[in-house]
């Protein structure tokens, strides 16, 4: 349900034939792997079964079988494991997407910038998909392979001229209300904390305002509690996981991401195809795609109150957010 399983199956669906694509789940939800099954070969390693020195060898048995042309990895772990499998005798070139990693994960921290770059020349090409990324991999000394700049594309559904009406009714919104939208999963570098926050905020400095959160993860109880903790329980709408957001963006007046990174963000694309300014958080490739007062309000990475202001200037203001 993430940005990088998204991007994978629009690529699958919309592979030129005769060639065909398979899939290689390590792990995945049922949901994904029995809609993935509709359209493609899908192999499964189960990740608890499986231990991690094992992982490279099996992937290296699956794409000999196979017979992979070869093999593109849509994250930096599975890059990692592909790199590794080309050791122990797997022959399709490898290459790799680079999607960031997240800063306050110190283990993870130690084999992106170390590991990976020291098995960059067993890769075939490296994609990444934004510009932010692009100029970190060109500024570095070590051998790599061709990098390629691919940015994300989205496909924004028309909702039609009722749509804003039909969610806020289901939702038990006013239409006079103010709402604010996030689409998401529930983890930590999405910082859900921070939007029930921003929420909050927003609601003491005297504004009539709710929160529609699209998505779901293994946080959703511990931000439920924070919601009530915080006392905009009631005011927050966790609607789970959707496989057309755009329904529930066209009903919202600002699009709100605290995620502490991203690299091109899906959400924030999607809500700027339906015209929805953007309150964000100046991190990773977010200025890549947000004009800063043109298109959106980037605020700086550590301040919440930066973005309890750029909500409140833009739901105060229907010119504002129009402009």
């Amino acid at each position: 349900t993430g940005g990088t399983e998204r991007q994978m199956e629009l690529l699958v669906r919309n592979w030129p034939p005769p060639n065909t694509v398979e899939i290689l789940a390590l792990g995945g939800s049922a949901a994904e792997i029995t809609r993935w099954r509709a359209f493609t070969t899908v192999h499964v390693i189960d990740r608890s079964q499986t231990p991690g020195w094992r992982l490279p060898m099996t992937l290296a048995s699956i794409a000999e079988r196979s017979g992979a042309d070869v093999v593109l990895s849509a994250h930096r772990f599975s890059g990692l494991i592909a790199k590794v499998a080309r050791l122990v005798g797997m022959s399709a070139p490898v290459v790799s997407s680079i999607r960031g990693w997240h800063p306050w994960k110190t283990r993870q921290r130690l084999l992106y910038e170390w590991l990976d770059p020291a098995l960059m020349p067993l890769g075939a090409a490296l994609i990444v998909n934004a510009r932010t990324l692009e100029r970190k991999w060109a500024s570095r000394s070590w051998p790599s392979p061709p990098v390629h700049y691919i940015p994300n594309g989205v496909s924004v559904a028309d909702v039609g001229p009722d749509g804003r009406t039909l969610v806020r009714s289901e939702l038990d919104i006013p239409p006079e209300r103010g709402v604010i939208v996030s689409v998401g999963r529930l983890v930590a570098v999405k910082d859900p904390s921070a939007t029930l926050q921003v929420l909050a905020g927003v609601r003491e400095l005297g504004y009539d305002a709710d929160l529609i959160w699209v998505g779901d993860g293994p946080l959703r109880e511990s931000v439920r509690r924070e919601a009530a903790l915080l006392r905009v329980a009631e005011h927050t709408h966790f609607v789970g996981e959707a496989r057309e957001p755009e329904r529930y963006l066209a009903a919202a007046d600002l699009f709100l991401s605290t995620s502490i990174w991203e690299n091109t963000s899906n959400a924030i694309l999607e809500a700027m195809g339906l015209g929805l300014p953007v309150v964000a958080r100046r991190v990773g490739g977010n200025s890549d795609v947000v004009v800063h007062d043109l298109t959106g309000i980037l605020a700086a990475a550590n301040s919440l109150p930066e973005l309890i202001h750029a909500a409140v200037a833009l739901l105060e203001s229907s010119e504002e957010r129009y402009r």
